[in-house]
């Protein structure tokens, strides 16, 4: 199934924005700080937490599929993430739908930060995931 939750599609801005060269950082905040409604007050929320507390922002804002819970979880994952596996780790612990959190989580994750070469090596039928960190963003 396809999402067309405007609050989750709103959230491919901050894939453009890491295109463009902006720091995951910065697009996390500019993409939470354009957004109106309860998700956007809640990933603004998320990201003000300082500390990394993966369980407790899972167990604070929900782990149901719902953007409103999901979003705000992916926007802390992310702002503490240091690279792709352990953000992918980190979403799976946290339980409830970690596949859906994935979806957003990995395809920024994975700009970010690259998929590791160890995981791309692994996939069964394959296929290469692009990594548009080796690729300038006009090819989009």
């Amino acid at each position: 199934m396809i999402s067309t939750n405007d609050d989750v599609v709103a959230a491919a801005g901050a894939v453009y924005q890491v295109l463009q060269g902006e720091s995951l950082a910065d697009g996390l905040n500019s993409l939470a700080e354009a957004m109106t409604g309860s998700v956007g007050e809640l990933m603004r929320e998320a990201l003000a937490i300082e500390s990394y507390q993966p369980l407790e922002a899972a167990s604070r804002f929900g782990l149901a599929s719902h953007a409103e819970h999901s979003m705000p979880v992916v926007w802390h994952l992310l702002k503490h993430a240091t690279d792709f596996e352990s953000a992918v780790h980190d979403n799976i612990r946290c339980g409830g739908d970690s596949c859906g959190r994935a979806m957003a989580l990995v395809t920024i994750a994975g700009l970010a930060f690259g998929v590791p070469d160890s995981l791309v090596a692994r996939m069964a039928d394959g296929r290469v995931p692009v990594n548009y960190q080796d690729r300038a963003p006009a090819v989009l």
